[in-house]
This record gives C-alpha cells, sequence and structure tokens, in this order.
C-alpha cells in the first residue's frame, strides 16, 4: 500500500515536519491538490534541483498546475525518509520512494530525494510550507522521462502504420 515506511526519522514528528509530511503525503501518495494548496502558503515557492536539470522555479499557481500534471504521471507512491533535520523555520529531509511511472510504460521506478522545506509559523499556531528545494536523483529522472518519450514514440508509430 502506498504511504510513507514508518521509520524513526518520522516518529513524534514536530508540527513543523506533520506538515512537511502533509506536503509529501497530498503531493504524490493522496494525490490531492486541495490538501496540497491547503499547506503550502500564497508566497509559495517550489524549485526541482539541481540546476542541470533546467527547471525553472515555480510560484504557488505554477505549483499547483505541475502537481496535477505528476499525478497524472506517478501512482503507488511509497516514501521512507530517512532522516530529518529541523531548525527554527527549516525541516531538510534525506528520503528515498518507489512509485509506478504512469502512461506509455507503466514501469516501476525508485528514486531517492533531499528536501529543504522552509515553514512559516500561521496566526492560529500551524505552519504551511514557504517554500520547497527538491534535489532528485537526476539521473533516475532522466531515465525515467527517456523511457516513456521512447514508448510513446513506439505508440505513435505503430498508429500510423
Amino acid at each position: 500500500m502506498p504511504g510513507f515506511v514508518p521509520t524513526p526519522a518520522i516518529e513524534n514528528p514536530s508540527l513543523k515536519l506533520q506538515v512537511v509530511l502533509r506536503w509529501i503525503d497530498a503531493f504524490v501518495m493522496s494525490r490531492d491538490t486541495t490538501a496540497l494548496a491547503e499547506c503550502i502558503s500564497e508566497d509559495y515557492k517550489y524549485q526541482m534541483l539541481p540546476k542541470s536539470l533546467g527547471r525553472p522555479q515555480l510560484d504557488r499557481e505554477s505549483f499547483l498546475v505541475h502537481a496535477e500534471d505528476v499525478i497524472k504521471r506517478v501512482a503507488n507512491f511509497e516514501a521512507t525518509v530517512l532522516e530529518v533535520i529541523e531548525n527554527a523555520d527549516s525541516v531538510i529531509l534525506h528520503a528515498t520512494s518507489t512509485a509506478i511511472s504512469i502512461g506509455a510504460t507503466n514501469a516501476p521506478f525508485a528514486n531517492e530525494y533531499a528536501f529543504i522545506a522552509h515553514v512559516a509559523a500561521q496566526a492560529d499556531g500551524s505552519y504551511k510550507v514557504a517554500s520547497v528545494k527538491e534535489f532528485v536523483d537526476s539521473k533516475v529522472l532522466v531515465d525515467v522521462i527517456t523511457r516513456q518519450g521512447r514508448k510513446a514514440e513506439e505508440h505513435s508509430d505503430s498508429d500510423t502504420a
């Protein structure tokens, strides 16, 4: 079943870690953009890194559009949080995941991440995610995209034959 693999890193999470875990859950596990929008700030920023991937920084609206696209392409996402580091306004996570790439390949894949999430305290004492820098295993990402592209081309070629 998709979700978080229980680890000591996420036992008894702080309020800051809870909102980051809700962000991950809404983004790729429950695939719920309404819940995702509720846990991010109005001035939210998102950046997929390393910069060599050529991905632009996204504002709140652009990120939610991006999330809709990811939701269409990824299923059965399961995350293992290996390490968490927190300070006054940040949560840093090291995690791994497995998932299924939806589309031309429907192939399983595994990835590794480091998230730097800045959180902002709200008037009611809760937190919202203000920004995320997501470092991905760029080789895995490129391989998945390339594989999807090849399968889509093969499908297109067979349709025209």
